[in-house]
């Protein structure tokens, strides 16, 4: 069932967590965590730990965090359900190319939580682009110089939704109606592992800002 909470004046509300015991919190407080529709955190971890811990529900509410040194580590996108049957792919060194084994479980953290659970997570403020290029060869992308290709971005048609981790793979799944869209183009497979910054492209500029501005913040404070 989740935590249900009763009705809340709408405002803003500054609701002290327990540091320690999960146990040590007023009802106000997860009436309070529950009803908001935005929630400001100095760490996401330990919130949606407690949220967890208290059964209550995500349900595609914000949450932003003002200390935020998180960074992806290394991500592959797939669609829900979909298992890579490669044993090799690409894999680059500052050097040349190589072909490495992808039977090992990905290490990946969730673009949009900056977390490593195995929750489906939602950013309503992301967006999605597309690469847009005129004479653009995919097989640029392998060349160790630079070859001038001018490439402009703009918004997909379509925006919208969800990932998480698969708990076997490390692959980061997906679902919902950008993903739906996606599924129509021609001989498309289930592996979006080539719009892998292109689908998180709006959540990932704002984590780069979010941990310039921590950083900055720390210089500050020393």
């Amino acid at each position: 069932m989740g935590y249900q909470s009763p009705d809340i004046r709408a405002g803003l509300y500054l609701v002290a967590t327990p540091i320690g015991t999960a146990s040590d919190i007023s009802l106000r407080a997860l009436n309070l965590i529950s009803a908001a529709d935005v929630l400001v955190a100095e760490d996401k971890r330990n919130l949606l730990k407690l949220m967890k811990i208290h059964d209550i529900k995500w349900a595609r509410r914000i949450l932003i965090s003002y200390n935020d040194y998180n960074c992806i580590v290394s991500w592959s996108t797939v669609v829900e359900g979909f298992k890579r049957n490669r044993e090799k792919t690409l894999f680059w060194r500052p050097d040349t190319w190589s072909m490495e084994l992808m039977k090992q479980k990905v290490i990946s953290t969730n673009p949009f939580s900056w977390l490593n659970d195995n929750d489906w997570h939602y950013d309503a403020f992301n967006k999605s682009i597309i690469n847009k290029a005129n004479n653009y060869d995919f097989t640029d992308r392998l060349r160790p110089e630079h070859t001038g290709t001018k490439k402009s971005i703009g918004l997909t048609r379509i925006q919208g939704f969800e990932a998480c981790i698969n708990n076997e793979s490390g692959l980061i799944e997906t679902k919902g109606p950008l993903i739906d869209n996606i599924k129509k183009m021609k001989f498309f497979n289930g592996d979006l592992h080539p719009f892998d910054v292109m689908l998180f492209w709006g959540t990932l500029r704002q984590n780069i800002k979010d941990r310039i501005d921590a950083y900055s913040r720390s210089l500050l404070n020393d």
